[in-house]
């Protein structure tokens, strides 16, 4: 029987199908950037090599294929995950960090800083309260990796995206009543769709969720 694949040929591979082979040396510079501000401002609960590749640069990558589109925002970045990844990944994208944290605002900015990303901005706020910066714009693709429940996720999203624009909800299988309820109760003028995939190793089985608003009757 054949051994199944360890983790780093895993990473090695999704990195080729992306075309980051190129991008090795920036995603581990972010990555060892990542686990040394980590032991000061515990920006993130990985700490080791293997958690960060797995956790947070391969989960990433799950939202490639369907990130499409000139713009992405990712809400409450963090660290700045998924977004620094899809940047990476979509070089022509210009991808938007909403944070709320100046800690993790601060690390966002010093690695666009250090890895020169040009298509990348940090922001510092809040989607949806009232000192929003972001109030107004619009982006082709919104994520959203870890804000309360599926329907908190969805409606943040939903204030800033475009006509056929998507949204991307990377949610881990404990989520999979609420998001099979969901679908079957989702807003009238959104389509929902569910895709599982599986992490190596510790990483588990993970679900994208992706909405789409519906294009209204014309006028």
């Amino acid at each position: 029987m054949r051994a199944q694949p360890q983790w780093e040929d895993i990473y090695a591979r999704c990195l080729r199908q992306n075309s980051l082979s190129g991008q090795e040396d920036k995603l581990q510079t972010l990555s060892r950037e990542l686990l040394r501000w980590n032991k000061t401002h515990n920006l993130t609960g990985y700490r080791a090599w293997p958690q960060v590749a797995v956790g947070l640069i391969l989960d990433a990558l799950m939202l490639a294929p369907y990130c499409s589109g000139s713009s992405c925002l990712d809400i409450g970045s963090g660290a700045g995950f998924p977004g620094l990844i899809l940047a990476l990944a979509r070089p022509s994208m210009r991808v938007t960090l909403l944070e709320g944290r100046r800690k993790r605002v601060s690390f966002q900015r010093h690695i666009i800083r250090l890895l020169a990303l040009d298509n990348v901005i940090s922001v510092w706020g809040r989607a949806g309260e009232g000192t929003d910066p972001l109030q107004g714009q619009k982006y082709d693709a919104v994520t959203c990796k870890a804000l309360g429940s599926l329907a908190l996720s969805l409606n943040l999203c939903r204030a800033y995206i475009q006509k056929n624009g998507v949204i991307l909800l990377p949610r881990g299988i404990q989520d999979e009543k609420e998001i099979l309820a969901l679908k079957e109760n989702k807003p009238a003028d959104m389509a929902v769709a569910a895709y599982y995939y599986t992490l190596p190793d510790f990483g588990g089985q993970r679900i994208l969720v992706e909405g789409k608003i519906l294009p209204g009757p014309p006028l």
